[in-house]
């Protein structure tokens, strides 16, 4: 579920998910690798 809302976030040009979902994702694929 919560997958879902922040496909979208990324998806569409926000303000306040643009910042949000930068720093979320970078650690995300930095800890897979």
């Amino acid at each position: 579920m919560a997958s879902l809302p922040l496909v979208s976030a990324t998806r569409t040009p926000s303000p306040s998910s643009l910042p949000a979902t930068s720093p979320s994702c970078s650690p995300k694929p930095s800890s897979s690798s």
